[in-house]
């Protein structure tokens, strides 16, 4: 069994989105992701950029958590939960049953984020929601 990791004042794992296994935390507002990085260069251009720079993992950088690398968003917190999702879970946008029931803000904030982020695919997918 793992042991919890030690979080800043005031943070809270989206549990969902929290993989032991995974080597980067991305924060957004107070929320905290942990997610594996090759599935995110994978899908964005963007985060294969962010990753093919060297990190330090150096306990004593403020940008080091839990020993993994600290990300920090300056999306809103809702908006990257949907967006982590929609990428983590090729499901999450599609219609259940072939009926469409999905709340239009979160399609807007994954659309805006997969815009962002260069996710195409994902772009592309939520376009054909509006």
């Amino acid at each position: 069994m793992n042991a919890a990791p030690v979080l800043p004042l005031g943070n809270e794992i989206v549990d969902d989105l929290w993989f032991e296994d995974a080597t980067y935390i991305f924060q957004a507002g107070s929320k905290l992701f942990r997610l594996y990085h090759g599935i995110l260069a994978k899908r964005s251009s963007v985060f294969h950029d962010m990753f093919s720079v060297p990190q330090s993992l150096d306990p004593n950088n403020s940008d080091v958590m839990d020993g993994c690398t600290l990300i920090r968003l300056p999306d809103d917190a809702k908006d990257v939960y949907h967006f982590f999702r929609a990428l983590f879970d090729q499901e999450y946008i599609q219609a259940s049953n072939g009926e469409y029931s999905f709340d239009f803000n979160h399609i807007l904030a994954i659309l805006r984020l997969s815009h962002k982020y260069d996710v195409p695919y994902l772009r592309k997918r939520t376009l054909s929601h509006l």
